[in-house]
């Protein structure tokens, strides 16, 4: 039996060697922008005398602590451009609340869970931590905590300077956003933009675009919107090792004690669908499939199928395909995808997909 307390902690010796705090240092890294400010504004060293002072001040965490520096004793950086860029965002800074939030980030969008779950309910030493205590109790409901979190660093990169082509300088921020809140999108059952299950599933877009368009075993099926649904996207984010968020079940441990979840056995997750049934359709030349959407009619069950000049018309997606199966080459009718004119097409191959899939695209 694999209990939640076994994969929370299976997950979370994962998460921390791996871990590299990226996004701290692109954090840090970008005060370097204030250095570039007052260069171009002055003419003399204050630039090299401002980043050498903030150097020191960011390593506190209080004022208070900045009495023993003797900031008065500060030299110029000449440097700081080299200090900055190779800057270790987590040893040289005070870890504030905000880089502590991006680890936890980090853990949740890439592993689905909060480190902070490690902590319970009785660890008083940690909990005395203003902003330790308020994560302890927010971890209860993830997608709320995970939002709040995503809105700081909007903000941030909203702050950031642009580089020469228009475009945020930031790499690691919007990339562990955008995760994140895919991964709630997932976790609340909303369909997903192929760059959100690219993110999720840590390949390109370029990469799933072309396996969808080549119709490549396992990959998902996008609607007309562009959208792909939740069930469709279990197989390609299980192929590629997902781990599905666990936040549910942990919640329900709440208030967490020191040994919450060990007695809980973790069901696999309801987006494996292994119960889901197959069903074999018709892929046009394009790369198109003969699917439930291309239904007309007041009730959208109608399809036209059959060569021209013997096209008959079909009741039901099922008795449909039935038909098809039984032509030489199977013919349908569906809308031009530039025009959007109603012609036919003919099968030139058949592909198994997920019934969930097939009405996913309704």
């Amino acid at each position: 039996m694999v209990t939640l307390r076994d994969e929370f902690h299976a997950r979370l010796d994962e998460f921390r060697p791996e871990y590299g705090f990226w996004e701290q240092d692109e954090v840090i890294r970008s005060l370097a922008n204030t250095g570039e400010l007052l260069d171009l504004i002055f003419v003399g060293d204050e630039a090299a005398m401002a980043m050498a002072l903030l150097e020191k001040i960011i390593a506190k965490g209080t004022r208070e602590d900045w009495e023993p520096l003797r900031l008065g004793d500060t030299k110029p950086d000449l440097n700081w451009r080299e200090t900055w860029d190779r800057i270790d965002g987590w040893d040289a800074s005070s870890t504030p609340p905000f880089l502590d939030d991006l680890h936890e980030l980090n853990a949740f969008a890439n592993f689905g869970i909060m480190t902070i779950w490690d902590i319970h309910a009785d660890s008083q030493d940690y909990l005395e931590v203003r902003h330790m205590k308020e994560r302890f109790d927010e971890a209860k409901n993830p997608p709320k905590w995970v939002r709040k979190v995503c809105e700081k660093i909007e903000r941030f990169e909203a702050l950031v300077g642009r580089g020469g082509n228009g475009k945020y300088e930031l790499t690691y921020l919007p990339a562990l956003r955008e995760q994140a809140l895919a991964r709630i999108k997932l976790d609340e059952g909303e369909p997903l933009t192929v760059g959100e299950l690219a993110s999720l599933s840590g390949v390109s877009i370029k990469r799933l675009q072309n396996a969808i368009y080549a119709q490549s075993e396992g990959a998902p099926s996008v609607s007309k919107k562009g959208l792909i649904a939740p069930e469709a996207c279990a197989r390609w984010l299980n192929e590629r090792d997902y781990r599905w968020s666990i936040w549910r079940e942990v919640a329900a441990e709440y208030p967490l004690k020191v040994s919450w979840g060990e007695q809980t056995e973790l069901a696999p997750p309801d987006p494996l669908k292994e119960h889901d049934d197959y069903v074999f359709v018709p892929v046009a030349m394009d790369g198109s499939i003969f699917s439930p959407h291309l239904g007309r009619g007041s009730a959208r069950d109608r399809f036209t199928i059959g060569p021209k000049g013997e096209e008959v018309q079909v009741e039901g997606f099922g008795e449909a395909v039935e038909r098809l199966l039984r032509m030489e080459t199977p013919r349908w009718r569906r809308p031009n995808p530039e025009s959007g004119r109603w012609g036919i097409v003919s099968g030139q191959s058949w592909k198994r997909v997920r019934r969930s899939e097939l009405e996913a695209l309704a």
